[in-house]
């Protein structure tokens, strides 16, 4: 096993903002990738990148709702201290 692999290092928690751009970059190299492999007729790659992309898609959306929920939890929580 690979040295940088058998020692697992804890990570910081992720937040939703950081996890939602990492999210989008994925999502826009997966059209990438799908643009050049309609270039090259790469019927099995068109495949995989638009699967990869309608999940990615998915997973985007919820992402979106999460972080609205947490805004109007925020927001009411804020109206029920003052």
């Amino acid at each position: 096993m690979h040295k940088s692999l058998s020692i697992k290092k804890a990570r910081k928690a992720g937040n939703l903002s950081a996890v939602r751009l990492k999210l989008w970059r994925a999502i826009c190299a997966a059209e990438s990738t799908m643009y050049r492999a309609v270039e090259l007729e790469d019927m099995p790659n068109i495949i995989r990148c638009i699967h990869a992309l309608t999940q990615s898609a998915s997973a985007y959306s919820k992402l979106i709702e999460a972080e609205e929920l947490c805004e109007r939890i925020s927001k009411l929580e804020s109206q029920v201290t003052t």
